[in-house]
């Protein structure tokens, strides 16, 4: 009888260690991951802007129209001191000057508006000021004691409100936003707002 085969050697499991170390707590690679999920980035910014812009040129019609009332008013005025007839160019002086002041002032009075800007986050109310040289004031809302929405009839039928924020702070104990779009909305985001950073910072107190 010829000699027994001999028996097939075992097979080599050099890389099970490799598979059952990537087949153990599948989760645990992730799961650091899916917590900061939704979180900032620790270089990140976590302020949320809950608005930014201008005033309206709406919270500032009143002025608008006292400036056009003024102009006819001067007009008047010219024509009754000059009286009789006076010559042609008269006339026009009497009509071009007031016109003419009244687009200057117009004109100041928009630059103004512009140059004034909010911005609202979750965390800080900034003010900006000027067009040439500007001016930026910072209030934290953690520093807020307490803030009011403000509308009277004629906002109503514009559309737009007011916010004024109370706050303890030497430079900066009041900020009225002015010219906003008419949204409770805002307001209770910015209510919100100052609680938690309130709260955050172990601040005390309700905010109304």
């Amino acid at each position: 009888a010829g000699a027994a085969a001999p028996a097939p050697a075992a097979p080599v499991e050099a890389d099970k260690p490799k598979e059952a170390a990537s087949n153990i707590a599948p989760f645990a690679r992730t799961a650091g991951k899916e917590e900061r999920q939704g979180l900032p980035d620790a270089a990140g910014d976590p302020r949320k802007v809950l608005y930014e812009g201008v005033p309206s040129w709406k919270a500032f019609l009143g002025m608008y129209i006292a400036s056009g009332f003024g102009t006819v008013l001067l007009i008047v005025i010219l024509r009754m001191w000059h009286g009789g007839d006076p010559p042609l160019m008269t006339k026009v002086l009497d009509v071009v000057i007031p016109v003419a002041l009244c687009v200057v002032f117009g004109f100041v009075l928009t630059w103004y508006r512009r140059s004034i800007k909010f911005r609202v986050t979750n965390t800080v109310i900034e003010t900006e000021r000027g067009l040439i040289s500007k001016r930026i004031d910072v209030l934290q809302l953690w520093r807020c004691r307490d803030v009011a929405y403000r509308q009277n009839l004629v906002d109503r039928i514009l559309g737009i409100a007011h916010i004024d924020v109370f706050a303890q702070d030497a430079t900066t104990p009041h900020i009225e936003i002015t010219g906003l779009p008419a949204s409770r909305a805002l307001f209770e985001n910015l209510r919100d707002s100052i609680e938690i950073q309130r709260q955050h910072k172990n601040v005390y107190g309700v905010v109304s």
